[in-house]
């Protein structure tokens, strides 16, 4: 992922984002990955529910790559 192809038209959708962590560790990583919905985009602030339900506020200057993802993948059964 390196290029930032989302926009608020893209609510609703799939997505798997990159952006900097506010208040980085100083030997730590600066970037984290966040995947789930996208269910706001108003002016600076961003919203992503995950799949366990958490949702995730991030500030829209601080996203630095993401996409739209198809559907989550399906689960496979155990053979009977």
């Amino acid at each position: 992922m390196s290029a930032l192809r989302l926009t608020a038209a893209d609510v609703g959708q799939r997505v798997s984002v990159r952006s900097r962590l506010p208040d980085p560790a100083p030997a730590g990583p600066t970037l984290t990955d966040t995947i789930g919905y996208l269910r706001s985009w108003t002016g600076d602030r961003v919203e992503i529910e995950r799949k366990d339900g958490v949702t995730v506020y991030l500030a829209a200057a601080d996203i630095v790559a993401g996409k739209v993802l198809g559907p989550p993948p399906r689960r496979r059964t155990e053979p009977n």
